[in-house]
């Protein structure tokens, strides 16, 4: 159930983009994935593309998942905090319950939480080797942390999350300087800092 004290009984956040920004050239990323599988990967999602693979190939999804982990584990160790990060995450850990939803690779998730010193905060860790559907990662999270998918919030930065979270059940919030209000998220926000200013209740969100 939700907390008396707090709207939402968990708070799951994206990695990438959200939390911290990698600094994995994804044209690369392409490349690489296109010569491993022998499938093109130009103007398609990546993690959609591996799942269709994958489901053809037997032992392709692992290939495909190390030739990310190349590039994704060395951009970790470089990993910064996006402005707002730890005061959002240290506000939320003595309200409420918080998980973590990455597309990032297990390796890749585990450097990147050291480097941030991020890791104490997560009750849940869920990343792409447990599912590749960003609504299944949810409701994997909120499994693990014993909640329902209608009692989560559900922080992003990208059209995907917006979909993944309503399918999930989820409240949305998108941060950051590129999400739009018609993604279909139910707050958009500038930055966390303004979604923590929100959630701390001293002022209102833009969206809807």
């Amino acid at each position: 159930m939700k907390s008396d004290t707090f709207g939402w009984a968990a708070v799951l956040f994206d990695l990438d983009g959200t939390l911290t920004r990698l600094d994995v050239d994804w044209r690369v990323a392409r490349a690489e994935l296109t010569r491993v599988s022998g499938e093109s990967f130009g103007g398609v999602s990546i993690f959609s593309m591996i799942a269709q693979i994958a489901a053809r190939r037997e032992g392709e999804k692992e290939k495909l998942f190390a030739a990310l982990d190349a590039l994704e584990v060395p951009a970790s160790e470089f990993a910064a905090p996006t402005e707002g990060a730890r005061g959002l995450l240290s506000f939320l850990s003595t309200r409420t319950r918080l998980g973590l939803v990455t597309m990032q690779g297990r390796r890749a998730c585990t450097v990147a939480l050291r480097v941030l010193e991020f890791g104490e905060f997560f009750g849940s860790v869920i990343t792409r080797e447990d599912s590749l559907e960003r609504e299944k990662q949810l409701l994997m999270a909120a499994s693990k942390l014993d909640v329902g998918g209608t009692e989560i919030l559900f922080v992003g930065d990208k059209h995907d999350d917006a979909i993944g979270g309503r399918k999930a059940g989820a409240t949305v919030a998108l941060v950051g300087p590129q999400a739009r209000s018609d993604w279909g998220a139910n707050y958009v926000f500038p930055s966390l800092s303004e979604l923590h200013s929100f959630l701390a209740g001293s002022r209102s969100p833009r969206g809807r």
